[in-house]
């Protein structure tokens, strides 16, 4: 290409602020001034490139176009930065939590099998009770027992809670369950597990209120309700369900802000009492055959159906609570009922934890925690809270009869003892605690 047609590209794109558009609709001009007829548009149109690449590695000019790729290239070398920097935080937590349950599982391993062993390899010995679909039924409740938690008296209006509150407010309360059950005629239990067995960890106040670990704990009250399950199974048949509560979730996995949690099995089961009660079902098997274990249908809310006749069941649904909205009533309710009446499923009355009080209506069941109050209910929502466990009764026509047991005042002498390879889990027990709670009056 002659120097002169370099000179005019070049002039051109000075005079035209360096637009390469410019001087490209400039074609025509180019042929008559230059008397370049014989030249094609294409090979004009690549001529300007060249000047102007020329012109740019002279420092002549600054290519924005350049400019505009670099900075394209910094940003998208940016953005997977970010993406590795994620991809790695998502995968240290994953590791953390692998090594977690790596941990956990090898923990369980070494102490169930000694457990096992131990514990329940005379259970066949347990004479098999007989029952009939028209037998009184009985219903025991167990909530929000919170195991890994403790409690000052002097933060809750006089309430403590540390493991040995937990086997003396059991014993309390099986045995004066037992003396109900008993004397009403019952063969044959329902045992609802209604979560929360084990506190949550990840608030700051909640880690500052634990008196171990969650895996420590949960050991300990597998070794508490085998024992609770084994006496149980001397007088009644058991049939025992559970469902999953909110505190007790392992991880952060299974939120979905505030108290909700995803019902997706996969995700909801990463929880302690879903731990808790799978393990006692493994460790039980059928070696006693006056104890049985029912899958619920859903680990949030499940509905079990208790024969009371020929081809009549009484069904009772049961969930956590957090899944209700506000202070739930008989009326708050209806939303859920209409879901399964939709279904074609009758329900006779909802039981319920969570809220850790009792209460007792015609429909919906509140069935109390045996923790009693602690800082937060006490001082900050200013609840006037017991311990108490609610048991039930449902006779032939279908009626239920709920009965509050108050478990507040104890005696520190009759508990339940636990293994002594147990005892080395618990951290930090309250000494002395109290074990009678008055209160004088109310303002």
């Amino acid at each position: 290409m002659a120097d002169t047609k370099i000179d005019w590209i070049k002039n051109r794109l000075r005079e035209n602020n360096y637009s390469k558009s410019e001087v490209y609709d400039m074609f025509p001009q180019f042929q008559a001034e230059t008397d370049s007829y014989n030249w094609r548009e294409g090979s004009y149109t690549r001529a300007v490139r060249q000047c102007y690449s020329e012109m740019v590695a002279d420092d002549e000019i600054e290519d924005e176009e350049l400019e505009d790729e670099v900075i394209k290239l910094e940003a998208n070398k940016q953005r997977i930065t970010d993406k590795n920097n994620y991809l790695r935080k998502v995968n240290r937590e994953n590791y953390r939590q692998y090594n977690l349950l790596e941990e956990m599982c090898a923990t369980l391993d070494e102490n169930l099998k000694n457990y096992s062993d131990k514990y329940f390899s005379n259970l066949s010995s347990v004479k098999e009770i007989k029952t009939k679909n028209t037998d009184k039924k009985g219903i025991l409740c167990l909530s929000d027992l919170h195991i890994n938690e403790i409690i000052t008296p002097s933060y809750a209006n006089g309430n403590a809670w540390d493991l040995n509150v937990l086997c003396c407010r059991m014993r309390k309360y099986i045995s004066r369950a037992t003396k109900i059950f008993k004397n009403e005629g019952v063969k044959e239990l329902y045992v609802f597990c209604l979560g929360d067995f084990v506190g949550e960890c990840r608030r700051i106040d909640k880690k500052m209120a634990l008196m171990t670990s969650s895996v420590n704990a949960s050991m300990i009250l597998v070794s508490l309700l085998s024992k609770v399950f084994v006496e149980l199974s001397k007088s009644f048949k058991l049939n025992i369900t559970f469902v999953a509560g909110n505190e007790s979730r392992i991880s952060s996995i299974a939120d979905m802000g505030g108290n909700s949690m995803s019902s997706l099995p996969v995700i909801a089961s990463e929880n302690w009492d879903w731990m808790i009660w799978n393990t006692l079902k493994m460790l039980f098997g059928d070696k006693n055959k006056n104890i049985k274990f029912i899958m619920p249908n859903n680990i949030i809310q499940s509905v079990v159906e208790i024969p009371i006749g020929k081809d009549k069941t009484f069904n009772a649904l049961i969930t956590h609570g957090h899944i209700l909205k506000g202070i739930p009533n008989d009326k708050t309710v209806g939303n859920i009922l209409q879901d399964y009446a939709h279904r074609n499923i009758r329900i006779d009355a909802m039981f319920i934890g969570h809220y850790h009080t009792s209460r007792l209506s015609s429909f919906l069941q509140m069935c109390g925690t045996m923790k009693g109050g602690d800082a937060w209910t006490s001082n900050d929502c200013g609840f006037v809270t017991r311990a108490v466990q609610n048991i039930f009764l449902i006779n032939d026509d279908g009626s239920l009869e709920g009965i509050g047991i108050d478990l507040q005042n104890y005696n520190p002498n009759e508990k339940y003892v636990l293994d002594k390879e147990l005892e080395i889990y618990n951290d930090f027990i309250i000494q002395p605690y109290t074990s009678v709670v008055t209160i004088k009056n109310l303002v």
